[in-house]
């Protein structure tokens, strides 16, 4: 809180300074598919709210994850009865 506040960050949403931070820890092939993709999606919800783009970072993690274990999923196939 004293880093934060040492900033003058400790009053600001803390999607502003925790972008950065969470995006500095991608690896950097999700950086690269994440910089690519970010671009180009929309930051407004149907309903007119605007998303962070931490939110929308997150909604793509977690998109990722879920893709990977489909794939996984796939690859293994079915099981044998």
């Amino acid at each position: 809180m004293r880093n934060l506040k040492a900033l003058k960050l400790e009053t600001a949403d803390p999607a502003t300074w925790l972008y950065p931070l969470v995006e500095s820890c991608l690896p950097e092939d999700v950086l690269l598919t994440w910089s690519r993709r970010s671009s180009s999606e929309a930051a407004t919800h149907q309903d007119g709210t605007t998303k962070t783009r931490l939110d929308l970072m997150m909604d793509f993690l977690g998109n990722e994850v879920e893709a990977l274990k489909k794939a996984g999923r796939a690859k293994r196939g079915f099981p044998r009865f």
